[in-house]
């Protein structure tokens, strides 16, 4: 079953984490978006989408604002 996968990256350039999820999405042929968290309607952004899943990139440093 595909799905549509939101991947948000957060903050600085080092999305090591998120970038090798985006390739297992892909490999399993899935649908991924990626976003900058910086964009000023990132949540408009987001929702535009219509993922089934949003993901974060895995940095601690961005975990606080993750939660947002």
């Amino acid at each position: 079953m595909n799905r549509k996968f939101a991947l948000i990256h957060l903050g600085n350039d080092d999305s090591y984490g998120l970038c090798f999820v985006a390739g297992e999405l892909l490999r399993q042929k899935q649908h991924i978006t990626w976003l900058d968290g910086d964009e000023p309607d990132i949540v408009a952004a987001i929702l535009h989408t219509a993922p089934d899943f949003v993901l974060f990139s895995p940095l601690s440093s961005n975990y606080a604002r993750s939660l947002e």
